[in-house]
């Protein structure tokens, strides 16, 4: 094989291949032949750093999936234009230094390099570079190599580039434990506002925690889609973009209020390149395109747009992290949780029986409207109805909405008033009614200690029934939903490579 033929080619004359220097400890080497798989945005020089900076990834036939970390430092910028992805690149006099555990090939203003592009072949150096016969001969098989890796590529034969973020699918953001991550993505929604932009995207995964407020359109299914939020200068190269493309995000921040909305950032100075169109025949989206082929939408898939779904929640104070029914189950002491969840059922059916008497001396409850059964004083209204709801994870859980937290809960609908307002009633029957038709809602629980076991009660959440009016009469029902969180200034992670 010409792999082996230029490993072999390599040894007669002395030089060592990539996998040699990547798992030494060598601090010198004298020269590698690579090809370039990957660039990133050129680093102007900063107070810190007089010289240009750039780092690209090679690879050769000694770790034919895998790459090496190169950093180029160049006192004039135009120099590094030299640097493309594809060519193929000779390193003479470079150091070699440890960065995030990993070897780096460092290339200072004493290294020399030649570059070349296939086909015809053409050649770019610095320092006065002499290409020589053994150059022309090593060259000529990696040319051969890379031509024969073209031809057989599979989707899973594509090269990694190293990174301190993992590249992350949909189904694996929630997971996964880093903050910061890469996607590749289709876009499927663009929505514009004045100092940001929500991309709503798909690589055809499964979305443990879908989007409510996503807009379906007989393409692709809620539990597919996941939004991304851009704000400061990316938002301008949102302006382009269009449903069906393919963008590569760089540096992306999961929401600290819901891990399956995340966001991108670019500081002031920041010259990196964060959000990136690409086209369809890019390596990277082999396996989102055979995703998507073999994807096919629900038939029951309606077109419902949930900004205009006249029923939401709203947890009001301090946000917390999303968790599972299932990890909230496991949990066996009282805390506070965070959850998204389908109401699948309740309990009595008739919203009448929901309203109990309470009496605060005895801490006792009866039927409404009858005197306390033990000191028989009256009572107050209070609601007493269990809600059952089941999550991404199918799993179950009875909440109880008593007393203040189910006041808090059906806020706009007081229970003294309840079996007294027809009108109310009737506005309590349809509220539970839109909110056990399917729709995913955010919920404040909290667990509490009863008798030999824990009970979960809501906390600190509202149901948002809007109704717009005409005439006096209800008339079509349309709501718009409210953020229920500022953005947090989320950082960056740095990444600086030098």
């Amino acid at each position: 094989m010409t792999s082996q033929k230029y490993l072999d080619l390599l040894k007669e004359n002395r030089l060592n291949s990539l996998a040699y220097y990547s798992s030494g400890n060598h601090s010198k080497a004298s020269c590698i032949y690579a090809t370039i798989v990957s660039t990133q945005e050129i680093k102007h020089p900063t107070s810190s750093r007089a010289d240009a900076m750039l780092t690209f990834y090679v690879s050769d036939p000694s770790i034919p999936m895998g790459s090496a970390s190169v950093c180029l430092f160049e006192q004039d910028i135009g120099k590094l234009d030299f640097v493309k992805e594809a060519d193929i690149i000779i390193i003479q006099d470079f150091n070699l230094k440890l960065f995030n555990g990993k070897r780096q090939i460092s290339m200072n203003r004493f290294t020399k390099y030649a570059t070349f592009v296939i086909n015809p072949l053409n050649l770019t150096c610095n320092k006065n570079y002499e290409i020589t016969p053994v150059d022309k001969n090593i060259i000529s098989l990696l040319e051969q190599y890379l031509k024969e890796c073209k031809e057989s590529m599979t989707a899973d034969s594509t090269i990694r580039l190293p990174s301190r973020r993992p590249l992350l699918e949909t189904c694996e953001i929630d997971e996964n434990e880093s903050k910061f991550f890469d996607y590749i993505g289709e876009v499927t929604n663009v929505h514009m506002e004045d100092n940001r932009a929500t991309l709503s995207l798909t690589d055809y995964t499964l979305n443990p925690l879908p989007i409510r407020s996503y807009v379906e359109e007989n393409i692709v299914a809620k539990e597919y889609i996941i939004n991304c939020t851009v704000w400061d200068s990316l938002v301008n190269e949102c302006k382009d973009l269009q449903p069906g493309n393919y963008v590569s995000l760089r540096n992306c921040v999961k929401k600290d209020h819901n891990p399956l909305e995340f966001s991108i950032r670019c500081k002031d100075n920041e010259n990196k390149v964060l959000l990136l169109k690409i086209e369809e025949d890019n390596p990277c989206l082999q396996k989102l395109i055979e995703r998507k082929k073999s994807y096919t939408a629900p038939k029951s898939l309606k077109k419902i747009s949930y900004d205009d779904y006249p029923l939401s929640t709203e947890i009001y104070k301090v946000p917390r992290k999303f968790t599972s029914i299932k990890d909230i189950k496991l949990e066996k002491k009282p805390r506070k949780f965070q959850t998204q969840a389908r109401v699948i059922n309740y309990e009595p059916k008739d919203v009448e029986k929901w309203i109990r008497g309470w009496c605060d001396k005895c801490f006792v409850s009866s039927a409404a409207g009858i005197p306390c059964r033990k000191c028989n004083e009256n009572t107050k209204p209070i609601y007493s109805v269990s809600i059952f709801l089941k999550d991404h994870t199918d799993e179950e859980i009875r909440v109880e909405a008593f007393g203040k937290s189910a006041e808090d809960l059906f806020f706009e609908i007081p229970a003294g008033l309840v079996l007294t307002d027809e009108t109310l009633k009737e506005k309590l029957r349809k509220l539970i009614t839109l909110a056990t038709e399917g729709n995913f809602f955010e919920f404040a629980l909290h667990s509490v200690e009863y008798k030999n076991g824990l009970v979960y009660q809501f906390m600190r959440t509202r149901f948002i029934y809007e109704v717009n009016e005409s005439s006096g009469s209800e008339a079509d029902e349309s709501a718009e939903e409210d953020e229920l969180y500022d953005e947090e200034e989320d950082e960056l992670d740095d990444e600086e490579e030098e």
